[in-house]
């Protein structure tokens, strides 16, 4: 009787192959035994074959990020799009692929200053969902773990709310910058300096449309923008950054310190969320005004009546980070 071994044949004549090894055929992926984020959207399967006479091995083999549908672009969205074993890294700690890394919208406003272009959302955000996570990356209240959720700028999101000033300075610090100062909003909101024009509010284009208020071809997400669009009572809600329902709603950086396409536009600036801002240690303002029903006045660029501490958090309040290195090079 010859011993069975693993070769593809019944050496033993029982009517079974390659029993001599547990798991012959079963399941098994390119990534099996390595420890998360494994080979990241380059993960294969496939099925455990014959490795000599008595070892078995699984044919999957980690893909190309090349041959992806998104090549090897990272992206801000949970994911290990390179494959490179790092998830949404940043241009501060580019993983093991150098060459790719998420590359934030992001608007220049100063000679060594820039800010997200969007509102700040987690990578699990949808159009509907704002996702999950929280920015605790060093230090985090009694209670509260470590999430080291990562921000994005990204357009059609939900924006991160509900996240305290201390998560801003953790988080903005972790993606290479920092939480953004009262003048570094303001600067980014009035679009002066540079342009020579010191907007009131964030509307499009420069001039007179940035000075004066709003009319039916600008409109942000602030009162008495209706959510719904009906004509039903108060339907005041959270729209996904930039957007379509709302007309040039974003302070308009077309043609200054080289800004172009999506970095020409910081998006929502006026509405939306209220964005946190540092104005002194564990002293924070909100600018810009929210969908939940602050006026037209109360939104504009220079308004800093909002004042809270480290701790604070609501449904209508939100972010964006600023940075004196470019975060896409």
């Amino acid at each position: 009787e010859n011993d069975e071994i693993c070769d593809g044949l019944d050496n033993d004549c029982d009517g079974h192959l390659n029993e001599n090894v547990m798991n012959y055929g079963a399941a098994c992926a390119s990534d099996d035994g390595l420890p998360a984020p494994g080979h990241g959207l380059c993960r294969t399967t496939g099925t455990f074959v014959c490795n000599g006479n008595h070892a078995l091995a699984c044919s999957a083999v980690k893909a190309d990020c090349s041959t992806l549908a998104g090549g090897c672009t990272e992206v801000c969205d949970g994911l290990d799009n390179d494959c490179d074993g790092s998830v949404d890294e940043t241009f501060n700690a580019k993983g093991a692929n150098a060459t790719h890394f998420v590359k934030p919208v992001v608007t220049k406003i100063a000679s060594a200053l820039w800010i997200y272009s969007y509102e700040a959302s987690r990578p699990s955000a949808t159009a509907v969902i704002s996702g999950t996570g929280n920015g605790y990356w060093t230090s985090a209240p009694s209670g509260e773990t470590l999430d080291k959720t990562v921000a994005c700028s990204a357009s059609g999101k939900i924006p991160w709310f509900n996240v305290s000033p201390q998560e801003v300075e953790q988080v903005c610090t972790a993606m290479g910058g920092a939480i953004c100062t009262v003048s570094q909003w303001q600067s980014a909101c009035t679009t002066n300096p540079p342009s020579g024009v010191t907007c009131r509010w964030g509307y499009n284009p420069r001039g007179s449309s940035c000075t004066a208020t709003r009319n039916g071809s600008k409109f942000c997400n602030i009162a008495p923008y209706d959510f719904s669009g009906a004509a039903d009572g108060d339907q005041d809600g959270l729209l996904p950054t930039a957007s379509a329902s709302l007309q040039n709603c974003w302070a308009d950086w077309s043609g200054l310190l080289g800004n172009t396409g999506s970095s020409a536009k910081i998006s929502d600036v006026t509405g939306n969320v209220r964005e946190i801002t540092k104005e002194a240690t564990n002293v924070y303002r909100l600018m810009g005004g929210g969908f939940s029903g602050d006026s037209e006045d109360g939104s504009e660029c220079g308004f800093t009546f909002y004042g809270v501490d480290q701790f604070f958090k609501y449904f209508d309040t939100g972010f964006r980070c600023c940075f004196t290195s470019d975060p896409t090079l």
